[in-house]
């Protein structure tokens, strides 16, 4: 009867290609942390023969090169050209399958207990492949750090505009610890890694080169294309997470020294930083997935505080002393480094989907992570507990302030704002040059009392001008049923004599606009 009544059209989430992108997102994040993990984590393993001082330079070295990866792709490979992007990908793909090659891995599965060169045999042998790998590891996680920043910027723009953003992005790193869970148990497990990253290599290939359909617009209605273009994040949307995530980073840059530190004097065996807690970092990221979908994500920031809080106490009453509080601990710390993980990649990849520079704004979580993380690690080397504990308080108290900003700072509705006084360069469909003296408030009230709008009716109109979210999620906000929100949305429609969703969206602009400018 009502043909424009079904606003869930609005993002083509329920679509065949809704779907597609969002697993091929899933995927795509999923395998590039089982990469960089496989190379990580076989690294790490391999250098446990060197002393701790020797240990605690490689892992920050190997850190700095994949953070230099993700630097080159977001200022220098992510501005080339698309074809030129992938033939750099292509290249490095078959640079890193090449080099696991001719290092003889695939022969060298399978052998119980044998020591196998890492990568380039040149720089070294079974003897002395310790140190003498040090170098062709930090190239090798340096070729990764591009690839994550290319799969990223994928990622970024397959969940552009999506209402699951959040939980596409928990269910890739649940993936991904379940994989690095499996690949981390039995023997030979170096071996392991390094087959599972030549055989992943391949598959991350096809879906870094695969280009699906174009992304539906921001305020399209039927999946058709919109009239906003990308603009350069105000500081004010982008500051937030950014200083929150170095504190959260900071926050586990205990865990990440102390008990990496003992995981390597045991050497791996009485402590075990890989072992099966590891599957809480999943764990974590699906939880705070469901919290970014919800209510916009206004209340994730809220959640990860009273998590590293929790964190934070745990640390001060339980101290490691034995296996089984080690156990909790890192249990403690995955799930909050799910968590955390999540918290910056939804972050940013929300501002890539919004920016003019996606590239550069998709991997800026995890620069940031690669970054504290060393420079944490180096700094809190040098201080005794109680002052690490000190300075953790310090940085969860800053948390409390920026999530109470976050949460009363609609960052959604602000940003719409300026887009709609063309603070940020763009305009609505119709949209006169004119300023706009009005506030949106009382353009809206007018436009109501103009067509005789009931007050219902203009909280309807609110949303429908506003919002993104589906039909159900409107009629749970107004506490009313989808039936009666359909009704509401077709007496709109008859009274303001539309038939449409955008109809109405450009007749509200158009009239609102024409009034503000002869005023």
């Amino acid at each position: 009867m009502f043909p424009g009544v079904r606003v869930r059209e609005l993002s083509a989430a329920k679509t065949a290609a809704g779907y597609g992108r969002r697993l091929c997102a899933v995927l795509l994040f999923a395998l590039l942390t089982l990469l960089y993990s496989c190379f990580g984590v076989s690294f790490s393993l391999q250098g446990a023969a060197l002393e701790p001082r020797l240990q605690m330079r490689c892992y920050h070295l190997y850190e700095i090169s994949a953070f230099l990866g993700y630097l080159s792709y977001a200022c220098v490979l992510g501005r080339l050209t698309v074809r030129h992007r992938r033939i750099v990908i292509a290249g490095l793909a078959i640079l890193l399958e090449t080099a696991l090659l001719s290092a003889g891995i695939l022969s060298g599965f399978g052998i119980a207990g044998q020591q196998i060169p890492i990568l380039f045999p040149l720089f070294g042998s079974a003897a002395n492949a310790g140190s003498a790998a040090v170098l062709p590891s930090c190239a090798c996680l340096y070729m990764t750090g591009i690839f994550i920043g290319s799969g990223f910027h994928k990622g970024a723009m397959l969940l552009k505009n999506d209402p699951h953003l959040g939980k596409s992005i928990g269910f890739g790193l649940l993936l991904s610890s379940s994989l690095q869970f499996l690949l981390l148990s039995g023997d030979t497990v170096q071996n392991r890694l390094l087959l599972t990253a030549g055989v992943i290599l391949p598959v991350l290939l096809i879906l870094l080169l695969w280009e699906p359909e174009a992304v539906p617009a921001k305020g399209s209605m039927t999946g058709t294309e919109g009239d906003t273009t990308p603009s350069a994040p105000a500081v004010s949307r982008w500051l937030p997470p950014w200083l929150m995530t170095v504190c959260f980073i900071f926050l586990l840059a205990y865990y990440d020294r102390h008990m990496g530190q003992l995981s390597y004097e045991s050497a791996f065996r009485e402590y075990n930083i890989f072992s099966w807690p590891r599957l809480f970092a999943g764990v974590g990221a699906v939880a705070a997935g469901f919290a970014a979908d919800w209510r916009k994500g206004k209340l994730l920031p809220l959640f990860t505080v009273l998590v590293s809080f929790v964190m934070i106490l745990n640390v001060i009453l339980f101290r490691v002393t034995t296996a089984s509080v080690y156990l909790m601990n890192m249990s403690l710390f995955y799930f909050f480094l799910g968590i955390v993980v999540l918290f910056y990649n939804h972050s940013f990849w929300k501002i890539a989907g919004e920016s003019e520079k996606p590239f550069f704004w998709a991997v800026q979580g995890r620069s940031i992570e690669q970054a504290v993380t060393v420079g944490a690690s180096l700094l809190l080397a040098g201080l005794s507990e109680t002052a690490v504990v000190a300075v953790d308080l310090a940085a969860v108290a800053l948390c409390v302030v920026m999530a109470f900003y976050w949460i009363t700072r609609d960052m959604d509705k602000t940003y719409f704002k300026e887009v709609e006084a063309g603070i940020t360069g763009q305009a609505p469909a119709g949209a006169l040059p004119a300023g706009m003296p009005l506030t949106e408030e009382e353009r809206r009230k007018r436009f109501c009392e103009k067509y005789g709008l009931t007050e219902r009716e203009s909280e309807v109109i609110s949303l429908l001008l506003t919002s993104e979210e589906s039909g159900q999620e409107m009629a749970e906000k107004l506490f009313i049923s989808r039936r009666m929100l359909q009704r509401h949305i077709a007496s709109i429609y008859e009274k303001t004599g539309v038939k449409t969703r955008t109809g109405l969206i450009s007749q509200y602009y158009r009239e609102s606009l024409h009034d503000a400018s002869e005023k």
